[in-house]
């Protein structure tokens, strides 16, 4: 009923993410996202964001993103994210932000009968909503799916090799950072090692490992540190 009371308003469109509108449509969704959770996630918000900005762009250079944004002429209301399996013929709802001050037809619900339109005739099967029991789901005919986590880990509890994983150097390098800013040197300084144990040439992690050395008049280490950074310059 809603969706065929857009379909039939003139003052209403829903548009699908291209190459030329990814950006702008990401942003829109992490913006109205934000407006709904950022109160209560506080400091996770933004890099709740940030992930999910990396993840959803990485999922449409690979054509796995559908991402529709429904608007009341240039005023976005509401969109939604949804990765695309194709081997299992799914439709992966991952996110949405909508504007809540708006007192027409539900952006969410509305985008969310528009995705499953959109996916029968694409011949997909399964509609999933991923995590969560909200209420709303269960008006489109939703099943329950128990699921189950699993945590692997090491026996010795320490990384493989012994080292810290290569992905995991961008938040080691923030870490590393933030213990530096705060003037707590000694574990900067060890952060700093890890990360260049796994790269030894990470130049962040070895200008910030010279400005540590530096701080602690450790001038010959900050001097090796240095010829290290000219040599890979």
């Amino acid at each position: 009923r809603f969706l065929r009371k857009v379909d039939a308003a003139d003052e209403f469109q829903i548009t699908h993410a291209d190459s030329e509108t990814v950006e702008r449509d990401l942003d829109i969704m992490l913006r109205l996202w934000g407006r709904m959770w950022d109160a209560q996630k506080g400091d996770q918000s933004e890099d709740i964001k940030k992930v999910n900005r990396i993840m959803l762009m990485q999922c449409f250079q690979r054509g796995a993103l559908y991402l529709p944004v429904m608007w009341q002429g240039d005023r976005p209301l509401g969109a939604i994210a949804i990765v695309v399996d194709p081997v299992k013929r799914s439709y992966l709802f991952k996110m949405t932000g909508r504007d809540q001050s708006f007192k027409g037809p539900p952006p969410g619900f509305v985008l969310h009968a528009h995705a499953i339109r959109h996916a029968i005739a694409n011949g997909f099967r399964k509609y999933d909503f991923l995590l969560g029991n909200e209420p709303y789901k269960y008006l489109f005919g939703s099943e329950d799916r128990r699921l189950h986590n699993l945590v692997i880990s090491t026996k010795s509890g320490r990384n493989l090799t012994g080292a810290l994983d290569p992905r995991s150097l961008p938040s080691a390098v923030k870490l590393a950072d933030q213990l530096h800013k705060s003037g707590q040197l000694g574990p900067a300084e060890r952060a700093y090692r890890q990360i260049l144990q796994t790269d030894k040439i990470h130049r962040t992690a070895l200008m910030g490992l010279i400005s540590v050395l530096q701080a602690k008049g450790d001038t010959k280490g900050a001097q090796k540190m240095m010829q290290t950074l000219v040599a890979e310059n």
